[in-house]
């Protein structure tokens, strides 16, 4: 019996998406199972209320300097986990952040420690203790 080429390519598609469907099954159970997803990166998911209040205590400064706030935060990935963080646009504010020597943007300060440019989650993680 020779199948017809049109029926091998439906054929083909059919079992490829059979293997992604359980390629997706397969890791969504491992990820139910220990909390993490399969994959390098911190499962936002996964940052629990532990961690939350760990940062709430805390001092954590953020410094910006663009026409923008909004915009800036809302790209930040980390600054919703971050309730009681205190934020200054350095360009509303430049004498203060002059002041205190803030010249590169973001700049970040987390329990006394200058961190300049983006923090992801696994960064906060490490330099907060939490």
């Amino acid at each position: 019996m020779k199948i017809e080429p049109s029926h091998k390519v439906l054929i083909t598609v059919g079992i490829a998406i059979i293997l992604v469907i359980g390629l997706y099954l397969i890791s969504s159970t491992i990820t139910k199972l220990t909390g993490y997803a399969v994959s390098n990166q911190v499962n936002k998911d996964s940052v629990n209320s532990d961690f939350t209040a760990c940062l709430e205590e805390q001092e954590i400064k953020f410094y910006i300097e663009t026409e923008n706030s909004n915009e800036a935060l809302k790209n930040n990935e980390i600054i919703p986990y971050l309730p009681n963080i205190e934020i200054m646009n350095c360009e509303r504010n430049k004498e203060f952040c002059e002041y205190h020597g803030i010249m590169f943007f973001p700049t970040w300060i987390i329990n006394d420690k200058i961190i300049t440019g983006e923090l992801t989650i696994e960064n906060l993680l490490e330099i907060s203790g939490c």
